[in-house]
């Protein structure tokens, strides 16, 4: 049985480790996002501008963290299910925040 193959006591693969080049990817995307968002604090895109744009930065720099971190590239469909029901949550907590917000 090869190293790829070994199993995990609940049944799972084990998981290998990231290689150096893809942590590093992984790095320079998380920084390079951090960066955006400190640019944005200088950019006049007015209200909506600037959360529809934190929100889009804050939303890919969560996928990096979920896909290499969290390692749900690697799991199955209900792990991906669950993050997505998650999203979906905060997604209408937003969204409520907004109409409540914008009706006042």
């Amino acid at each position: 049985m090869s190293a790829r193959d070994e199993r995990r006591e609940d049944g799972g693969r084990a998981l290998e480790p990231p290689s150096v080049v893809t942590s590093l990817v992984v790095l320079a995307a998380l920084l390079a996002l951090t960066l955006a968002t400190v640019a944005l604090a200088y950019v006049d895109l007015g209200t909506v501008g600037h959360v529809v744009v934190g929100l889009a930065i804050a939303g890919a720099k969560a996928g990096l963290v979920m896909g290499f971190f969290m390692h749900l590239g690697h799991e199955g469909r209900l792990p991906r299910l669950f993050a997505g029901f998650g999203f979906t949550w905060l997604a209408f907590l937003v969204l409520f925040v907004v109409i409540d917000v914008v009706t006042r």
